[in-house]
Parts: structure tokens; C-alpha cells; sequence
């Protein structure tokens, strides 16, 4: 990476629909060496392009979970099967009392104590104690929530099944973006023309 190439993404940061042109213009290159730079960050994977969105606008709730894990191999299992999940947003190694952290979301708060309780990956096996913080959002503005438009999967990427989780079957929970059970998308969809 050299210096232009940290403009290109200071400026897609500011603004990630600039065209190749205006970026051209912006940073003083043809929109052919714009694209030529823009594919080798991309397929060097110094970056990446992606959808963030407004967590205000949705009124998502959000969670960390500082866990502490007996074994390596736990934490390595734990993270290899949660990285999967639809509402995990960040994993952490830590050193220190905790040593896995994750920032979790929900569209609301019953679906957040589903997420934090029933299918939580601190109720996984190899977690000796857990602490969870709720929380409201203040920086970034917008996060890379993972959205799923529609599945026909009847089990979750975590193993679980939301039609045998007892908040699910109470109405207390959307259950998993992932399945075909999921209640959450009319959450999501607006009924006013864009």
C-alpha cells in the first residue's frame, strides 16, 4: 500500500458510492488506475466492499458478551461455529480474566434475551463464566449488520432449531435470520415507497 492507495479508501470511507471517476478526480488519477488499484486492494484482501447500516434507523439492540474459556481448542470451536451466526457483528481474542469477546445484535429486546440466553454463545460448553453488556450505540453510526432475505435452512449455523426453543414457540423470539423460521423480516421491510 502506498499513499494513494490510502486515499482511495479514505475516500470510499467518506462516501462508498463515489464512481470511479469522481474518485479519479478526487485523488488526481484516471478511473482506469483507480480500478486497477481498487481490484488489487480488494483481491489482496487489504479490503473489501460492503452494505453498513444505520443501527438508529432499525433501532437494533445490541450486546457484548466477555466470556472466559477454559481451552483453546474451546475458544477455537466457539468461534469457528459463531462466526456463522447471522447476529454475531464482531469476535474478539482478548488477553486478560476474559478471553473471547462478541458483539451481538437483535431487532428487539425479547429476540436480544433470546440471543443472550437461549442460543447464546456464552451458554456454550468450555465457557467457565460470562458477563454481558447491553448497550446503545454511539459510534460508529452505521455497522455492518448481516441480513438475510429469505432461507429454506430448518436448523441455524450455531446447530440449533428454532422451532424447539421454548421463547420461539411463546412469540418472545424472531428466531434465526438464517431459517426458514425467521419472524424478523417484516421488521425490517418498510411498508412506505422509497
Amino acid at each position: 500500500m502506498d499513499r494513494i492507495d490510502l486515499s482511495i479508501i479514505e475516500e470510499l470511507r467518506k462516501d462508498g458510492r463515489l464512481s470511479l471517476s469522481d474518485l479519479g478526480r478526487k485523488i488526481g488519477m484516471s478511473h482506469v488506475a483507480i480500478r486497477r488499484r481498487l481490484k488489487r486492494l480488494i483481491e489482496s484482501k487489504i479490503m473489501r466492499v460492503s452494505t453498513e447500516l444505520n443501527v438508529k434507523t432499525f433501532e437494533f439492540k445490541l450486546a457484548m458478551v466477555m466470556m472466559e474459556v477454559e481451552t483453546y481448542e474451546k475458544l477455537t470451536e466457539l468461534v469457528s461455529t459463531y462466526i456463522k451466526c447471522p447476529r454475531t457483528l464482531m469476535i474478539l481474542h482478548c488477553l486478560g480474566g476474559f478471553n473471547l469477546l462478541a458483539m451481538m445484535w437483535a431487532e428487539n429486546d425479547d429476540t436480544l434475551r433470546s440471543v443472550l440466553d437461549s442460543c447464546s454463545i456464552r451458554t456454550r460448553e468450555g465457557v467457565r463464566r460470562s458477563e454481558v453488556c447491553v448497550g446503545e450505540l454511539l459510534h460508529p453510526e452505521y455497522l455492518s449488520i448481516p441480513i438475510v432475505s429469505s432461507s429454506d435452512l430448518e436448523i441455524s449455523p450455531c446447530g440449533l432449531d428454532c422451532s424447539g426453543c421454548r421463547r420461539y414457540q411463546e412469540d418472545k423470539c424472531l428466531g434465526c435470520p438464517t431459517t426458514r423460521r425467521y419472524r424478523g423480516i417484516e421488521n425490517l421491510i418498510s411498508t412506505d415507497p422509497v
